[in-house]
């Protein structure tokens, strides 16, 4: 079982995602999505982990990774 992260963590990735996003940086925010659904899975919010990680790998293919 994955510890759970703090919930300062989630806030932070969220910031995090919004700041990638309004950069227009899509390497960051495929990463930051990542981490998102990573601590999203670590709190056992499963639908939201798995569509911060889809939406990670869909970034990260738009851009060729």
């Amino acid at each position: 079982m994955v510890t759970p992260l703090p919930r300062p963590a989630l806030t932070h990735y969220r910031v995090l995602l919004e700041r990638c996003r309004s950069r227009g940086n899509p390497t960051h925010t495929a990463s930051a999505l990542a981490n998102l659904g990573d601590c999203l899975r670590g709190l056992d919010r499963q639908e939201e982990a798995f569509a911060a990680l889809d939406e990670s790998l869909r970034s990260a293919d738009s851009w060729g990774t």
